[in-house]
Formats: structure tokens, sequence, C-alpha cells
């Protein structure tokens, strides 16, 4: 359990430090000894703060990854800031975490442990197998000590899912999007399929009377088609990829684009192809050359 003046997804303060005679601004927040382990932050260097040394209160900082980098210090533990007029110590560096969400890259922050001043966050690490139970408990607790004022709280982890809301959002709406577009695109192959079968139906039978199989017929037909599938793919990729680049210039933290999705998504719609327009043509190919050529 431990106390904070700000949790993840809302603004922070800020403040200037001195370092070497140069200012620089960084995020700040207030918070009460268990913090880190309450929040589930790795120490990288140094220690946590200590109620029991009261110069934790008044001259000591912690400072995470991104701020020690901002501020230009190598090995900041043991080292000083100057703020507000006075030198205060960095005992601790802490693993930087996604304060905003992962669009956002990480943001210098600096810890300073406040005893007794009120702050606005009780945090409390719970038991995924006993948060029912703990949440109830503490809200009985909660409402014996202060019955006029209703205990409101959240889950962290419900606070990240609704920062990537939106993007859970866009991810649905492109999948309903892409089965629509899948659907109409197939569809449309069959239909072209049937009427290029059709067209060439006495071309078919002629070639059968002179001799071609069935599998001839069927490599004939599926040539073209699978000549515009090669096309449209190489046109689709570079496009798709311009795409799916802008996205992700949105997350400071993005994955890489391998080629194998392209690859394999060329094959399955290839395939697709053969299947629907060998379908459609396997009927033409397979009739009787004498009663589609008795009217010619």
């Amino acid at each position: 359990i431990s106390r904070a003046d700000h949790i993840p997804g809302e603004d922070m303060g800020g403040n200037s430090y001195g370092v070497n005679g140069k200012s620089f601004s960084s995020n700040f927040i207030s918070i009460d000894v268990g913090y880190f382990e309450a929040m589930g932050m790795k120490m990288v260097d140094g220690r946590d703060y200590s109620a029991a040394n009261p110069l934790d209160t008044t001259k000591s900082i912690i400072l995470t990854e991104t701020a020690a980098k901002t501020f230009g210090i190598d090995n900041p533990v043991g080292k000083t800031l100057r703020f507000r007029g006075t030198d205060v110590n960095i005992v601790g560096l802490v693993k930087d975490f996604n304060h905003y969400s992962p669009e956002k890259s990480y943001q210098p922050i600096v810890f300073q442990y406040i005893k007794g001043n009120p702050l606005r966050y009780l945090i409390v690490n719970l038991d995924p197998k006993q948060s029912v139970a703990a949440l109830n408990q503490i809200e009985q607790f909660w409402t014996k000590l202060e019955p006029e004022f209703p205990i409101k709280y959240s889950l962290l982890d419900h606070s990240f899912k609704n920062m990537l809301a939106n993007q859970a959002q866009l991810r649905k709406l492109i999948g309903i999007l892409s089965v629509v577009t899948i659907t109409l695109a197939l569809t449309g192959l069959f239909a072209i399929a049937a009427f290029t079968t059709q067209r060439r139906s006495k071309e078919i039978n002629i070639r059968k009377v002179l001799g071609a199989s069935i599998i001839d017929i069927l490599k004939l037909l599926n040539k073209g088609f699978a000549a515009l599938v090669l096309i449209a793919n190489l046109i689709a990729w570079p496009i798709a990829y311009l795409i799916l680049d802008q996205w992700l210039k949105e997350f400071a933290f993005r994955i890489d684009m391998p080629i194998m999705p392209y690859i394999l998504s060329g094959f399955i719609t290839l395939i697709l192809t053969i299947l629907i327009v060998s379908l459609q043509s396997l009927k033409a190919a397979s009739s009787n050359p004498v009663d589609a050529l008795k009217y010619e």
C-alpha cells in the first residue's frame, strides 16, 4: 500500500532542476514509501525511500532512466541536483515505464517522498485472485471511516485499456471492413469467373475436341486470373506498407513490419482465386463438347 499525487494516465506536475549550472524541466510526482513496490516498478540502481530516514523527505529524489538521460547524468545515484535553491541527492534510479499510453514515449519523471502531506490517491497492490474480496473489504472499511464520502476506485489495468480504447475501436472497425471487403471481392471473383467461363465456352470445347484435358482447361482459365492476382498484390503491398508505417508512427514503441505477412496474404489470395476459378470452370471443362458445339 502506498500513496501518490498522480496515477498513470493523468497529467503530472512539472519542475525545473539545475544540473552543472544548466536548467532542465521534468515531470514530478509526489509519493509515499512503498510506491514502487505497489506499482510493480523495478529499481535499477540505488535504493527506495525509507520512512526511517529523515533526509528522504527533504534532500532525496528518485529518477526514471529517461529523466537521468534528460539531465545528461551517467550513473546518477549519489549525485546531486539543484531544486528550489537546495541541493538534493539522487538516491535511486527506476526503470522507465509508460505513464501515458504506448503511443507516447517514456517521460522524464522525478519522484519525491512527501511525508504527512495529503496525497490524492491511495495505491493498493491486490492479488488478482483475491481482488473482488479485497475491494469489498476496503469499501466496507472506508464506509465506516468516511460514511459521507463514498469511495471511488479504479483498476490500473482498466485505465490502461481505456487509454487504448481508440486503437481497439479502430482495430474492430478495420476487422469488420476487411471481412466485408474480402466477401465482396470473392463474390465478384466468382461472378467474373462464371462470366469468363461462359464467354469462352466455345474455345474450351474446341480445345477439348483437339485433345485438351480437364487439367489443361483449368490451367488455361486460371493463368489469366493468377497473373492479375500477382499484379494486384505487387501494387497493394507497398500501399499497405506505407499506410501501416504511417499508423505505427503514432506509437513511440512500434513493432517491426516483416515481409512474411505480405507474402502469406498474397499466397492465400492466389490459392483462393485458383480454387474459386477452378470450381466455377470445372463444369465447363467436364462437359461433353458435342453438346456444346452442336448448335455452332
